[in-house]
């Protein structure tokens, strides 16, 4: 029997060998919901398939007065910005609270979760307080899953 990738899911090889996982995505998920569903696959729908992709769509949001180009995530369960997004962001960010659970990558990497805040958002004509999420390092901001009710955001088919 061939080895499965767990990072692309090709057969013949592992995800340490994998020559498409130097493309990584910063996409979360959140572990709680997978232990709710039992599905691994929940957290692992998005993966580099081709050499031609469609580009992220991405969205100007105001966050607490200032303007911040996220990424749309419908497969990330939070939406989260970088230490360094965080540290730029306000002249006196606004303290964090500890969160007490994981965020990781579509392909299970943990990611370190500095803390939460709640931010007042404005995405065209929807305003909201929200909740936001930072983690160390730096990489895209993430509009997940947590902020489109809020933001009256919906993903279809059409």
């Amino acid at each position: 029997m061939k080895a499965r990738c767990f990072y692309c899911k090709r057969l013949g090889h592992i995800a340490s060998a994998c020559d498409r996982k130097s493309k990584k995505q910063h996409q979360v998920a959140d572990l709680a919901e997978e232990a709710k569903t039992g599905h691994v696959e929940d957290m692992m729908g998005v993966y580099v398939c081709s050499e031609s992709h469609a580009p992220p769509i991405k969205a100007e949001v105001t966050i607490d007065g200032a303007t911040v180009t996220m990424e749309v995530d419908s497969e990330a369960s939070r939406t989260i910005i970088s230490a360094a997004t965080y540290r730029h962001l306000w002249i006196k960010p606004p303290p964090l609270r500890p969160k007490n659970f994981k965020l990781v990558t579509y392909s299970r990497e943990a990611l370190q979760v500095l803390g939460a805040t709640y931010v007042h958002v404005t995405l065209g004509n929807k305003e909201a307080q929200c909740e936001l999420f930072v983690v160390s390092g730096e990489g895209p901001s993430l509009l997940g899953r947590s902020w489109f009710k809020a933001l009256d955001l919906q993903v279809t088919n059409k």
